[in-house]
């Protein structure tokens, strides 16, 4: 058998083993983990002066470690995305129901418009004309009634023109607000994509750091 090669060893041959603390190692699970899945790597250099026992444990550990590092690190990603997915769809729902407040206060100024003019400017009550009037008496009541839906229409001309001036300057603020709505969006949509590749960035890190400690860890205290 040649001399590199890593043995299994049965647990009755195993000897104590000088490990250390780590939220990644467990050498009983790393034992285990081994033994399921055989992926066992060896060290040049130093490691080739250790035991093949010493070698071996340090192969189950960090196969061991790699896989929890691997784990725990998808978690975190998993955990990140979840959470940027949740912030992107509040800002969303935010602006909308925003836009929707937006639209329904100018429809109902609109309305209300509408509502001013017909109180400032009630319809008259015009003169009834009965079928028995003389010539004369049919001539005076429809001018008088002339007279009234003139004065009537005048002033609702005025009254319409009023409010319809007031309901244009309320669409153009609408449109203002809605406009900045999306432009306030985008800006908090751009601001969380940034801190989310930060995030990420440094989920990766940490993990890519915490590997290296714990392969260093086991190199150093694993035996």
């Amino acid at each position: 058998m040649p001399e590199n090669e890593l043995v299994a060893i049965e647990p009755e041959d195993e000897i104590d083993l000088w490990h250390y603390a780590s939220k990644y190692y467990d050498p009983v699970k790393a034992r285990e983990y081994y033994l399921r899945t055989r992926e066992l790597k060896g060290r040049q250099g130093k490691q080739e002066k250790l035991s093949k026992e010493s070698r071996q444990r340090q192969a189950e550990a960090k196969t061991y470690v790699r896989e929890q590092v691997r784990t725990q690190r998808t978690a975190a990603q998993k955990a990140a995305a979840e959470k940027q997915q949740a912030r992107l769809e509040k800002l969303r729902d935010t602006a909308q129901a925003t836009r929707d407040r937006i639209v329904e206060k100018l429809e109902a100024l609109v309305e209300k418009l509408k509502a001013d003019v017909e109180a400032e400017v009630p319809k008259p009550k015009l003169n009834e004309i009965p079928k028995s009037a003389s010539p004369r008496q049919r001539a005076f009541l429809e001018k008088q009634n002339a007279r009234m839906m003139s004065e009537y229409n005048n002033k609702l001309g005025k009254a319409q023109d009023k409010a319809r001036k007031a309901s244009v300057e309320a669409r153009d603020a609408a449109r203002e607000e809605i406009k900045k709505v999306g432009t306030d969006l985008k800006a908090a949509v751009t601001k969380a994509r940034e801190e989310y590749k930060v995030q990420r960035d440094q989920i990766r890190t940490k993990y890519k750091t915490d590997l290296q400690t714990e392969l260093k860890n086991i190199d150093e205290k694993v035996r």
